[in-house]
Protein backbone atom coordinates (compact mmCIF):
# COMPACT_ATOMS: atom_id res chain seq x y z
CA UNK A 1 0.00 0.00 0.00
CA UNK A 2 1.45 2.87 -1.40
CA UNK A 3 0.42 6.48 -0.09
CA UNK A 4 0.86 9.95 -2.23
CA UNK A 5 0.96 13.43 -0.33
CA UNK A 6 -1.55 15.84 -2.63
CA UNK A 7 -0.17 18.93 -1.60
CA UNK A 8 -1.18 22.80 -2.42
CA UNK A 9 0.84 25.83 -1.00
CA UNK A 10 0.44 29.37 -1.50
CA UNK A 11 2.93 31.69 0.30
CA UNK A 12 3.46 29.58 3.19
CA UNK A 13 7.46 29.16 3.63
CA UNK A 14 7.37 29.96 7.23
CA UNK A 15 5.78 26.33 7.80
CA UNK A 16 5.67 24.48 4.02
CA UNK A 17 9.08 22.68 5.23
CA UNK A 18 8.10 21.14 8.42
CA UNK A 19 4.95 20.07 7.02
CA UNK A 20 7.14 18.44 3.95
CA UNK A 21 8.82 16.34 6.49
CA UNK A 22 6.28 15.64 8.65
CA UNK A 23 4.23 13.93 5.79
CA UNK A 24 7.42 12.18 4.71
CA UNK A 25 7.21 10.07 8.06
CA UNK A 26 3.85 7.75 6.36
CA UNK A 27 3.87 9.35 2.50
CA UNK A 28 6.11 7.36 0.23
CA UNK A 29 6.03 10.63 -2.25
CA UNK A 30 4.87 13.77 -1.83
CA UNK A 31 3.86 16.22 -4.60
CA UNK A 32 3.41 19.97 -3.76
CA UNK A 33 1.87 22.51 -6.58
CA UNK A 34 3.01 25.28 -5.81
CA UNK A 35 -0.03 28.44 -6.83
CA UNK A 36 1.91 31.44 -7.54
CA UNK A 37 3.47 31.56 -4.47
CA UNK A 38 5.24 35.42 -4.42
CA UNK A 39 7.56 34.39 -0.98
CA UNK A 40 10.15 31.62 -0.56
CA UNK A 41 7.39 28.62 -0.83
CA UNK A 42 8.87 27.42 -4.15
CA UNK A 43 12.21 27.98 -2.84
CA UNK A 44 11.85 25.48 0.08
CA UNK A 45 10.03 23.28 -1.74
CA UNK A 46 12.51 22.46 -4.46
CA UNK A 47 15.23 22.46 -2.06
CA UNK A 48 13.42 19.37 -0.08
CA UNK A 49 13.15 17.88 -3.51
CA UNK A 50 17.02 17.96 -3.72
CA UNK A 51 17.03 16.67 -0.04
CA UNK A 52 14.73 13.62 -0.71
CA UNK A 53 14.96 12.98 -4.34
CA UNK A 54 12.25 10.61 -5.50
CA UNK A 55 10.15 11.39 -2.78
CA UNK A 56 9.35 15.51 -2.70
CA UNK A 57 8.17 16.44 -6.27
CA UNK A 58 7.62 20.14 -6.31
CA UNK A 59 4.90 21.11 -9.19
CA UNK A 60 4.28 24.20 -10.62
CA UNK A 61 4.34 26.95 -9.92
CA UNK A 62 0.86 27.56 -11.72
CA UNK A 63 0.22 30.93 -11.53
CA UNK A 64 -3.51 31.16 -11.94
CA UNK A 65 -6.47 32.13 -9.44
CA UNK A 66 -7.86 29.29 -6.81
CA UNK A 67 -9.88 26.70 -7.87
CA UNK A 68 -12.04 23.67 -6.17
CA UNK A 69 -10.28 20.89 -8.00
CA UNK A 70 -6.87 22.76 -8.63
CA UNK A 71 -5.52 19.12 -7.15
CA UNK A 72 -6.87 17.61 -10.04
CA UNK A 73 -3.61 18.79 -11.97
CA UNK A 74 -1.69 16.82 -9.62
CA UNK A 75 -3.66 13.86 -9.44
CA UNK A 76 -3.92 13.10 -12.86
CA UNK A 77 -0.39 13.33 -13.51
CA UNK A 78 0.26 10.75 -11.02
CA UNK A 79 -2.49 8.49 -10.34
CA UNK A 80 -1.11 5.37 -12.94
CA UNK A 81 2.10 5.57 -10.64
CA UNK A 82 0.37 5.32 -7.85
CA UNK A 83 -1.78 2.28 -8.74
CA UNK A 84 -5.22 0.98 -7.31
CA UNK A 85 -4.20 0.17 -4.00
CA UNK A 86 -2.22 3.33 -3.11
CA UNK A 87 -4.30 6.11 -1.21
CA UNK A 88 -3.86 9.65 -1.95
CA UNK A 89 -3.37 11.59 1.16
CA UNK A 90 -4.74 15.81 0.45
CA UNK A 91 -1.96 18.26 2.51
CA UNK A 92 -2.36 21.54 2.90
CA UNK A 93 0.67 23.51 3.73
CA UNK A 94 -0.48 24.53 6.92
CA UNK A 95 -1.35 21.32 8.40
CA UNK A 96 0.29 17.96 10.23
CA UNK A 97 -1.41 14.86 10.57
CA UNK A 98 -2.02 13.41 13.90
CA UNK A 99 -0.47 10.11 14.44
CA UNK A 100 0.23 7.38 11.89
CA UNK A 101 -2.80 6.76 9.17
CA UNK A 102 -1.55 3.43 8.37
CA UNK A 103 -3.66 1.57 10.67
CA UNK A 104 -6.79 3.75 9.86
CA UNK A 105 -6.38 2.81 5.73
CA UNK A 106 -5.24 -0.75 6.46
CA UNK A 107 -8.67 -0.97 8.51
CA UNK A 108 -10.45 1.24 5.94
CA UNK A 109 -9.27 -1.05 3.17
CA UNK A 110 -10.26 -4.19 4.72
CA UNK A 111 -13.33 -2.91 5.34
CA UNK A 112 -14.31 -2.11 1.92
CA UNK A 113 -14.00 1.95 2.22
CA UNK A 114 -12.39 3.98 0.05
CA UNK A 115 -12.25 7.17 2.16
CA UNK A 116 -11.13 8.89 4.99
CA UNK A 117 -12.40 11.98 6.91
CA UNK A 118 -10.70 14.17 9.23
CA UNK A 119 -11.15 16.45 12.29
CA UNK A 120 -9.52 19.71 11.28
CA UNK A 121 -8.15 21.15 14.69
CA UNK A 122 -8.28 24.43 14.22
CA UNK A 123 -5.32 26.18 16.13
CA UNK A 124 -6.46 29.59 16.61
CA UNK A 125 -4.83 33.10 17.37
CA UNK A 126 -5.66 34.58 20.45
CA UNK A 127 -5.89 37.52 22.75
CA UNK A 128 -3.16 35.32 25.36
CA UNK A 129 -1.09 34.96 22.34
CA UNK A 130 -1.57 38.65 21.08
CA UNK A 131 -0.06 39.45 24.63
CA UNK A 132 2.91 37.63 24.22
CA UNK A 133 3.88 39.15 21.05
CA UNK A 134 2.80 42.67 22.17
CA UNK A 135 5.05 42.33 25.18
CA UNK A 136 8.29 41.25 22.48
CA UNK A 137 8.21 37.92 23.68
CA UNK A 138 7.04 35.45 20.64
CA UNK A 139 9.94 33.23 19.75
CA UNK A 140 9.57 32.77 15.62
CA UNK A 141 11.97 30.40 15.75
CA UNK A 142 9.95 28.21 17.96
CA UNK A 143 8.18 25.06 16.17
CA UNK A 144 4.47 26.57 15.43
CA UNK A 145 2.96 23.67 17.70
CA UNK A 146 4.64 25.32 20.47
CA UNK A 147 3.72 28.44 19.93
CA UNK A 148 -0.19 27.72 18.93
CA UNK A 149 -1.90 26.19 22.15
CA UNK A 150 -5.54 27.19 21.83
CA UNK A 151 -7.89 25.33 19.17
CA UNK A 152 -11.29 24.33 18.55
CA UNK A 153 -12.31 21.47 16.67
CA UNK A 154 -15.43 22.14 14.61
CA UNK A 155 -14.85 20.25 11.09
CA UNK A 156 -14.34 17.48 8.89
CA UNK A 157 -12.79 17.26 5.43
CA UNK A 158 -11.68 14.26 3.54
CA UNK A 159 -7.99 13.42 4.17
CA UNK A 160 -7.39 10.11 2.43
CA UNK A 161 -8.99 9.26 -0.95
CA UNK A 162 -7.95 5.49 -2.49
CA UNK A 163 -6.92 5.50 -5.98
CA UNK A 164 -9.46 2.91 -6.97
CA UNK A 165 -10.90 2.80 -9.57
CA UNK A 166 -7.15 4.10 -11.54
CA UNK A 167 -9.30 6.81 -13.17
CA UNK A 168 -8.65 10.91 -14.36
CA UNK A 169 -9.77 13.66 -11.91
CA UNK A 170 -13.56 13.79 -13.41
CA UNK A 171 -14.67 17.05 -12.72
CA UNK A 172 -11.54 19.67 -12.30
CA UNK A 173 -14.32 22.20 -10.80
CA UNK A 174 -14.65 19.67 -7.94
CA UNK A 175 -12.77 19.38 -4.55
CA UNK A 176 -13.12 15.67 -4.50
CA UNK A 177 -12.33 13.15 -7.96
CA UNK A 178 -15.21 11.11 -7.25
CA UNK A 179 -18.94 11.84 -5.88
CA UNK A 180 -19.95 8.18 -4.81
CA UNK A 181 -17.45 8.18 -1.71
CA UNK A 182 -17.89 5.51 0.86
CA UNK A 183 -15.32 6.76 3.93
CA UNK A 184 -15.29 4.70 7.15
CA UNK A 185 -16.53 5.79 10.26
CA UNK A 186 -13.33 6.09 11.89
CA UNK A 187 -11.24 9.74 11.63
CA UNK A 188 -8.03 10.91 11.75
CA UNK A 189 -7.38 14.50 13.39
CA UNK A 190 -5.51 16.90 11.53
CA UNK A 191 -3.75 20.02 13.32
CA UNK A 192 -4.27 23.07 10.72
CA UNK A 193 -2.34 26.39 11.57
CA UNK A 194 -3.37 29.09 9.12
CA UNK A 195 -2.81 31.81 12.02
CA UNK A 196 1.08 31.92 13.11
CA UNK A 197 1.55 35.49 13.90
CA UNK A 198 0.08 38.65 12.95
CA UNK A 199 2.72 39.34 10.33
CA UNK A 200 1.23 35.89 8.33
CA UNK A 201 -1.79 36.34 8.80
CA UNK A 202 -2.21 40.01 7.26
CA UNK A 203 -0.29 38.48 4.12
CA UNK A 204 -3.23 35.92 4.31
CA UNK A 205 -5.53 37.87 4.35
CA UNK A 206 -4.52 40.44 2.24
CA UNK A 207 -4.32 37.53 -0.37
CA UNK A 208 -7.61 36.33 0.11
CA UNK A 209 -10.05 39.25 1.18
CA UNK A 210 -12.23 40.04 -1.77
CA UNK A 211 -10.54 38.01 -4.01
CA UNK A 212 -12.68 35.24 -5.54
CA UNK A 213 -16.04 33.94 -4.18
CA UNK A 214 -13.26 30.73 -2.44
CA UNK A 215 -12.70 33.26 0.00
CA UNK A 216 -16.12 34.78 1.05
CA UNK A 217 -15.18 33.21 4.67
CA UNK A 218 -12.47 36.29 4.65
CA UNK A 219 -14.66 38.97 5.94
CA UNK A 220 -12.35 41.42 7.09
CA UNK A 221 -8.87 43.34 5.82
CA UNK A 222 -7.33 43.24 9.15
CA UNK A 223 -5.66 40.77 10.71
CA UNK A 224 -7.06 41.67 14.02
CA UNK A 225 -10.57 40.67 12.97
CA UNK A 226 -9.38 36.81 13.83
CA UNK A 227 -7.81 37.22 16.96
CA UNK A 228 -10.08 34.78 19.09
CA UNK A 229 -10.25 35.25 22.97
CA UNK A 230 -8.91 32.39 24.24
CA UNK A 231 -11.70 31.61 26.86
CA UNK A 232 -13.78 30.01 24.05
CA UNK A 233 -10.88 27.85 22.97
CA UNK A 234 -9.73 24.51 24.15
CA UNK A 235 -5.89 24.82 25.47
CA UNK A 236 -4.15 21.58 24.10
CA UNK A 237 -1.55 19.36 26.61
CA UNK A 238 0.91 17.47 24.65
CA UNK A 239 -0.20 13.39 25.05
CA UNK A 240 -4.26 14.39 26.04
CA UNK A 241 -6.79 13.88 23.25
CA UNK A 242 -8.47 16.64 21.42
CA UNK A 243 -11.51 17.79 22.31
CA UNK A 244 -14.49 17.99 19.53
CA UNK A 245 -16.93 20.89 19.18
CA UNK A 246 -19.30 19.77 16.86
CA UNK A 247 -22.53 22.17 17.03
CA UNK A 248 -19.67 24.63 15.46
CA UNK A 249 -19.29 22.53 12.46
CA UNK A 250 -23.03 22.57 11.80
CA UNK A 251 -22.91 26.65 12.39
CA UNK A 252 -19.71 26.65 9.91
CA UNK A 253 -21.97 24.64 7.02
CA UNK A 254 -25.04 26.87 7.27
CA UNK A 255 -22.75 29.95 6.69
CA UNK A 256 -20.79 28.04 4.12
CA UNK A 257 -23.88 27.16 2.37
CA UNK A 258 -25.33 30.31 2.68
CA UNK A 259 -22.86 32.16 0.92
CA UNK A 260 -22.41 29.60 -1.73
CA UNK A 261 -26.54 30.42 -2.34
CA UNK A 262 -25.94 33.85 -2.42
CA UNK A 263 -22.74 33.69 -4.11
CA UNK A 264 -21.09 35.39 -1.58
CA UNK A 265 -22.97 38.84 -1.44
CA UNK A 266 -24.39 37.85 2.04
CA UNK A 267 -21.70 37.32 4.95
CA UNK A 268 -22.62 35.42 8.11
Amino acid sequence: MKIYGLGLCKNEDDIVGPVIEHALGFCDKVIVLDNGSTDRSWEVITGLAERYPERVVPFGPVDEPFFDGMRSKVWDAHFEELGPDGWWYYLDADEFLEGDPVPVLERALAAGHDSVKGWIVQFRYTDVDLAVWNRGEEDLSRPVQERRRYYRTDWREYRFIRNFPVARWEDPDSYLPRRELHPTRERVFVRHYQFRDPDQIQKRTDARFKKTEFFGHVTSPSWRDVVSPASKCALHVEGRPFKLHPANLYRHRIKALIRRLTGGRVRV
